[in-house]
């Protein structure tokens, strides 16, 4: 994924009442799982918050900070059966505001990468609906929810994240509100997106450039 400044995020932060420079001033490109990500969430006692958090989920009950699962994505159609994420659904949840998402085409000798921006979204910016975790009081890391594709987006991958629109941020971080209840009014929708073919050398986590 793809982070910035951009309209989405001072819209996000001025909503939460946070302060504008609190979002970090430089993009992060080619953001891959396991990386830190600026995040949105409300712990339990707290005044909602900006956090860097970790991309990657690490369950409270791990005997480690890297599970050997993968744990960087929840599907939402099992996500409040699983031990890892029925309890951050029920009360952790968080908003991961993104410039954009990368997603690859196989094609017969390489894999092509595509970026992928909401193109009508006002104000321009992708909010994703996410849970959060804190292992050992120390930790903090996320997972991205998903769900189906539909039909035209499946010819990228099987699955797409789950967007929040501007009246869904204040109720998907009310610890009031029960994250699996939420979840069916939430899936099935799709902004209009833009695709833009990238350089191949992001096939590559380690290269970090636009």
């Amino acid at each position: 994924m793809n982070v910035s400044q951009s309209p989405l995020v001072q819209a996000l932060l001025a909503h939460f009442d946070l302060e504008p420079d609190a979002y970090p001033p430089q993009p992060q490109w080619n953001i891959a799982p396991s990386d830190s990500v600026p995040v949105i969430a409300r712990p339990a006692g707290s005044a909602t918050q900006l956090m860097p958090m970790k991309w990657w989920l690490v369950p409270r009950w791990s005997k480690t900070a890297q599970p050997s699962f993968t744990m960087f994505n929840a599907r939402s159609e099992t996500a409040a059966s699983s031990k890892a994420f029925a309890a951050p659904l029920k009360t952790q949840r968080a908003i991961v505001p993104i410039h954009s998402f990368v997603e690859w085409q196989k094609r017969d000798d390489n894999k092509q990468p595509w970026a992928i921006v909401d193109d009508h979204q006002r104000p321009r910016g992708q909010a994703l609906a996410a849970i959060w975790e804190c292992w050992q009081d120390e930790l903090y890391s996320f997972a991205i929810l998903t769900q189906r594709s539909d039909a035209s987006f499946e010819t990228l991958h099987k699955r797409m994240p789950i967007w929040l629109g501007v009246d869904d941020w204040d109720a998907w971080l009310d610890a009031e509100n029960e994250g699996d209840h939420m979840l069916p009014d939430l899936c099935g929708r799709r902004p209009a997106l833009k695709l833009t073919p990238l350089s191949t050398r992001i096939n590559n986590a380690r290269n970090k450039e636009r």
